[in-house]
């Protein structure tokens, strides 16, 4: 791929792809997921680009750095890090380190 692939990644990918219900799951959780995301981007007013990938394009143009910052700063405030899932269950506020 044009992109860097572990070992490990190539190895569970050619598993999930022997498993057509699993890989049938993610495509219809993706495809959930990434229809509610565009509704409620356009309950917010945000124009979205239609797409069958497993992304959502916002054409920011110019706005796009403010997003950014924004984001960056969600992020740094929810006490995500690279090392910690956040927007998993167990996630529940900043985690304190030794």
């Amino acid at each position: 791929p044009p992109f860097g692939l572990s070992a490990v990644a190539e190895a569970a990918a050619c598993a999930a792809l022997t498993d057509p219900a699993h890989t049938d799951s993610i495509v219809e959780t993706v495809t959930a997921g990434r229809a509610h995301l565009r509704e409620q981007l356009a309950v917010r007013g945000v124009e979205s680009v239609p797409s069958g990938a497993n992304f959502v394009w916002i054409p920011l143009g110019e706005r796009a750095s403010a997003l950014e910052a924004a984001c960056v700063a969600r992020v740094s405030r929810s006490g995500c890090s690279p090392a910690r899932e956040c927007g998993s269950p167990s996630a529940s506020g900043p985690q304190k380190t030794p």
